[in-house]
């Protein structure tokens, strides 16, 4: 799709949500493209996305930072023991 929009004159920045693997993050980046983890949980998740595509930023697309709770249900509760960050 960059390409695409690329040869009709359209560039823009682009990203991509990819999965915190070796796997995800080869099948899924675009060169020149930043790249969002979904979910990254720790900092060697974003140092690998940065080793596989460097020169790029690289975020947490999706960061939730409790449960999502349905509208008219009792609000849900966990219990957090901590964090990589």
């Amino acid at each position: 799709m960059k390409e695409v929009w690329a040869s009709k004159g359209i560039d823009i920045p682009t990203f991509t949500c990819d999965g915190p693997t070796t796997e995800m993050l080869e099948a899924g980046s675009i060169p020149g493209s930043a790249v969002g983890l979904n979910s990254g949980k720790s900092l060697a998740d974003f140092d690998l996305a940065a080793k596989i595509n460097p020169g790029v930023p690289v975020f947490s697309s999706e960061t939730y930072p409790g449960w999502l709770d349905s509208l008219g249900r009792e609000m849900g509760q966990t219990r957090f023991s901590g964090s990589s960050f």
